[in-house]
């Protein structure tokens, strides 16, 4: 969770960033529901963890998806966790947890191989792989800087 203390940290400094206020346990709950309902039965702990220190942010470009977009204290909220969860398993992905995008990709993690990627929001071919969640985000956020 220092990683993501430390992520926070940094996007409180770039010029425009909009950060949610930490998920609470009760957002957990509703989302762990709602995947279930899809058929998604595994939310890695590290994503977890990350909504607890900031429930998403928004920062040039890239978007974090928040469990309640209520913890969004700003004019511009993006698109709620299990609204682009349900959006990927209706396009036939049933095994990706999708969690943020940027430009033309999904952030996602991948149940079948626990890897967090980088993939095209058509067909879901896959440009980038990490093995943690903090390493896609700390990547994502030095590209655009």
């Amino acid at each position: 969770m220092v990683a993501f203390h430390e992520i926070e940290q940094r996007l409180r400094v770039l010029k425009g960033s909009l950060i949610a206020n930490p998920a609470s346990k009760g957002d957990l709950t509703i989302v762990k529901e709602a995947l279930v309902e899809l058929g998604i039965r595994t939310i890695p702990d590290e994503l977890i963890g990350f909504h607890y220190v900031m429930d998403g942010f928004v920062w040039n470009g890239i978007e974090i998806y928040p469990f309640n977009s209520g913890n969004f204290t700003h004019e511009y909220s993006p698109k709620e966790f299990v609204k682009a969860a349900r959006n990927v398993v209706e396009q036939k992905n049933p095994k990706w947890v999708c969690f943020g995008a940027w430009d033309e990709e999904y952030f996602a993690y991948r149940v079948e191989t626990n890897e967090y990627v980088i993939a095209d929001r058509i067909d879901f071919m896959v440009f980038d792989t990490f093995s943690s969640l903090a390493q896609l985000l700390q990547y994502v956020i030095a590209v655009r800087s």
